[in-house]
């Protein structure tokens, strides 16, 4: 859905994201500590926002699975297959093949430029569970499985921390939950005189922000079901949401910062899959300065979105789409 469609603040939010995303990535504590609180949650909150049930689940079930896992493919062949090839001639095929076997797995197994992979299939996965759900469930109902979910993801997290499932399926029982929270808030998104709330939401995420920075409490690493302080750190994510929300509807009042930023949000995945890849890859070169890899990081990955709409055959392997 493109900006058009909806509220402009919502693809802003998601520009907004994904560069701290990328920064997240490229810089090291303290920074990486604060952004590590929301920067994933923030896009299953952004889901939940969005999220609509649709009746027809299995052609819903289709048509995310080809909007997000066909880009998957495509990526992790283009980006993983040389990968593969370079392991195998430095290190033997023993070693190729075990990375073969991480790559076939995805989730937690993904390390180095494919380690943000991990999203795009739980992401699906807790979509299209979450929309069968809340086509088949009450309002009630689906309020409690959301918090049975929680209570599973914690169970994950602090009883059996090594259990995973590949294409980190596991972590579905902390995504569910951020998109149900996700559609319950859409009223306090969409509302801007909401100031008080803002402002309690505001004070909760710096001040939480704190206590990680001083070392008293934790950030929220999805991809390894670790999810910080039970409900605490979870709150702290949509506080900082929230945050960068009502920042997100300032920023729309000013094109020429909201233009850049509705485009990168447009170019999210894109993003998420070649950051690491190009960031790292200067890296080697290299390039120490985190700033200049953060820039180029984000850059040719806006450039390779433009390339990739350009042609019909592009737009479908690389976006996930099939009309201009």
């Amino acid at each position: 859905m493109r900006h058009s469609d909806r509220e402009s603040f919502v693809d802003v939010l998601k520009g907004i994201g994904i560069v701290l995303v990328v920064i997240g990535h490229v810089y090291w504590q303290p920074i990486s500590s604060v952004i590590y609180i929301f920067h994933m949650p923030l896009f299953f909150l952004v889901g939940g926002y969005l999220f609509r049930p649709r009746e027809a689940v299995w052609a819903f079930a289709r048509r995310k699975a080809w909007q997000l896992l066909l880009p998957y493919a495509t990526f992790i062949l283009c980006i993983g297959g040389p990968l593969l090839i370079q392991t195998g001639l430095d290190h033997g095929l023993p070693a190729a093949t075990h990375q073969a076997r991480a790559m076939l797995l995805g989730g937690e197994r993904l390390v180095g430029p494919l380690g943000v992979f991990w999203f795009p299939t739980c992401y699906l996965a807790s979509l299209v569970i979450y929309n069968a759900m809340s086509v088949r469930l009450s309002q009630g109902m689906l309020d409690a499985c959301a918090v049975a979910l929680l209570a599973l993801a914690y169970v994950n997290a602090l009883a059996v921390p090594q259990f995973w499932l590949p294409f980190a399926l596991n972590v579905c029982a902390m995504g569910i939950p951020i998109l149900h929270i996700g559609t319950r808030v859409r009223p306090v998104l969409r509302r801007s005189d909401r100031i008080g709330l803002m402002a309690l939401a505001g004070a909760g995420a710096l001040v939480y922000a704190g206590f990680v920075l001083w070392g008293q409490a934790e950030p929220m690493g999805m991809k390894r079901a670790n999810y910080g302080l039970p409900v605490v750190t979870l709150a702290a994510a949509v506080a900082w949401t929230l945050l960068l929300a009502q920042v997100s509807k300032y920023v729309t009042r000013l094109p020429r910062l909201a233009r850049p930023l509705i485009y990168l949000g447009e170019a999210s995945l894109v993003v998420m899959f070649l950051h690491q890849p190009i960031q790292m890859a200067l890296q080697s070169q290299g390039i120490d300065s985190a700033a200049l890899r953060t820039l180029a990081a984000i850059g040719l990955s806006a450039l390779a979105y433009k390339l990739f709409q350009s042609r019909a055959v592009t737009r479908t392997l690389f976006l996930g789409r099939t009309a201009a």
